[in-house]
């Protein structure tokens, strides 16, 4: 009996639902036919018309641009890289950092050295052609990077990155903690006090590390390119830390601690996580 019962409610359900689809269609028709279009005698469901397929955009992370993006100017703006909040910069995941990098510095730093990059003398101290420098730039914003003929161009680059960053990567160190470290003994100790700096905020120090680390590849090669750690911290730290004084005289002395704070912090690097003693020290 139950079985019967619930039988009969199956079939109350499916001519109930039939019923409703019939008032729909019926309801439909009515329209069509007010309009003077064509009525269907055929209630079935069919295959959906008009269909307008949609764009697909995803980020490349590889090239460090978007793709599927429709044509237009408009459009091209989204893969603008340089001159932006670090926060609004596509990011990937790098093995050995706890928070994702910008994949544009990534796309720049394998180019870098899978062209040789880390064997060039004077390798980010070298200024390439300017007008070649911004087309690559632009070809970086435009989401249409392929190749450069220089080098060079890739490692300035990385360094103008940097530069044109609205809020400088050194930014939340107070002066007096980029003195006190620079004035401290290589090893261990300087990247505690540079991850106590940074304690709130590990995408900088991430990216730091990030940096720091190229620094430390290209350092590591110095017998082949020249480019000594303090050479690297030198050419490297005008692009990370403002300095707000009116008085040259005192921004030329924090532009010199800058580049102490920076040369020290690379040797610890070297030191601690590479176990790589500087050949000049």
């Amino acid at each position: 009996r139950k079985e019967a019962e619930e039988e009969e409610e199956e079939r109350k359900e499916q001519s109930r639902t039939t019923g409703e689809n019939s008032e729909a269609f019926n309801s439909v028709n009515a329209t069509r036919a007010m309009k003077g279009l064509s009525v269907s005698t055929d209630n079935s469901i069919g295959l959906p018309t008009n269909v307008t397929k949609g764009i697909h955009v995803y980020y490349n992370e590889e090239l460090a641009h978007y793709e599927g993006l429709p044509d237009g100017a408009e459009w091209k703006v989204m893969n603008k890289q340089f001159g932006i909040p670090l926060g609004a910069v596509p990011k990937r995941t790098v093995k050995g950092y706890e928070e994702r990098v910008p994949a544009v510095l990534e796309m720049l730093k394998n180019y870098l050295v899978k062209n040789g990059g880390l064997d060039i003398v004077g390798i980010f101290r070298l200024a390439p052609d300017k007008d070649d420098c911004n087309w690559a730039k632009q070809q970086i914003n435009e989401g249409e990077f392929e190749a450069v003929d220089d080098v060079n161009i890739v490692a300035n680059l990385i360094k103008v990155f940097f530069r044109e960053l609205p809020v400088s990567l050194l930014e939340q160190f107070r002066d007096e903690d980029i003195c006190k470290i620079a004035e401290m003994e290589v090893g261990s100790g300087v990247l505690e006090a540079v991850e106590g700096v940074c304690r709130e905020n590990k995408a900088v120090l991430s990216l730091i590390y990030w940096l720091f680390d190229l620094m430390s590849a290209v350092v590591q090669n110095e017998s082949v390119n020249k480019m000594s750690a303090k050479n690297m911290a030198i050419v490297m730290s005008p692009n990370l830390f403002s300095i707000n004084s009116e008085n040259p005289m005192v921004a030329l002395t924090m532009s010199q601690k800058v580049a102490d704070f920076c040369t020290v912090l690379l040797k610890s690097r070297l030191k601690v996580v590479w176990s790589y003693e500087c050949k000049n020290k």
